[in-house]
């Protein structure tokens, strides 16, 4: 942010929160961690692959007892996947300080709710018993998931120049 408001000022950008308290209802802060080793973009790891701006974000709780079996799981799905040489590219994010319990985040892109679930069902089949097994063992790890799926706004994000 800080080079946000060097570019425009620092008037301009506290008048950017200025009615930050009469329009946010609740507010809270937390840290996730992309682990390039468990996500699986053989292309190159990007949070934002062009033209697909549809995303099904998944998390995955676990017990803390359970970590070194839920990173069994993600790594076994890591290795099927390359090993099958899946179309379905993703992303894996650990929970850290603020979240409300530990999970793995896993982030799906496409360019729409139709290919997303297009997707899902070429990669069943191509993922085949192997991958209904190992979905079985992640159902036996799991506390619970949630997932949420939605369009990304680019036009309204903002990404620090490197």
């Amino acid at each position: 942010m800080a080079s946000l408001m060097e570019k425009v000022g620092e008037d301009k950008f506290s008048n950017l929160f200025e009615d930050f308290d009469k329009n946010y209802n609740t507010h809270s802060d937390f840290i996730l961690l992309l682990d390039k080793e468990l996500s699986y973009m053989p292309d190159g790891i990007t949070m934002t692959p062009e033209g697909e701006n549809y995303r099904e974000n998944t998390r995955y709780y676990y017990a803390p007892q359970d970590y070194d079996k839920a990173l069994g799981v993600a790594k076994a799905f890591n290795k099927l996947y390359s090993e099958k040489k899946s179309k379905t590219h993703y992303r894996v994010y650990r929970s850290g300080f603020g979240t409300d319990g530990p999970y793995f985040l896993v982030a799906v892109s496409a360019k729409g709710p139709m290919e997303m679930e297009q997707n899902r069902m070429e990669n069943q089949k191509l993922l085949g018993e192997e991958g209904r097994k190992l979905y079985n063992d992640l159902q036996g790890v799991i506390l619970r998931a949630e997932t949420v799926r939605g369009w990304i706004r680019p036009d309204l994000s903002y990404v620090a120049s490197k």
